[in-house]
């Protein structure tokens, strides 16, 4: 799972960097925020570890790259609500364009 997350949040990021160059239709964001979703579930899954047999012979306890890994759930998580957002900034301009073209082509 930590290969998966990795691979998702680097075309999350590539995404975001190409969305600096080109305008994306509103349906490439909710794609996007859609992946950010998996990615945090991906992440989640990581502390499944803690229910495995191994814990119950041996201590398992949170550790700094726990904690971290803790951290960037949540973050995934903002990310994908914050990427909705987006979505519908994108579709509210798309719908507004596409009135404005309509006005246009009925004079």
């Amino acid at each position: 799972m930590g290969l998966a997350t990795t691979i998702m949040g680097a075309v999350a990021w590539g995404s975001y960097i190409l969305a600096s160059c080109v305008r994306f239709p509103p349906i490439v964001w909710l794609s996007i925020s859609f992946l950010l979703a998996a990615t945090c579930v991906c992440e989640g899954t990581c502390f499944t570890f803690f229910n495995a047999p191994v814990c119950d012979i041996a201590e398992c306890e949170l550790g700094k790259s726990s904690k971290c890994s803790l951290s960037a759930t949540v973050f995934w998580a903002l990310s994908s609500f914050m990427t909705c957002a987006v979505f519908k900034d994108a579709q509210d301009k798309y719908n507004e364009e596409n009135e404005q073209e309509e006005v246009g082509d009925g004079e």
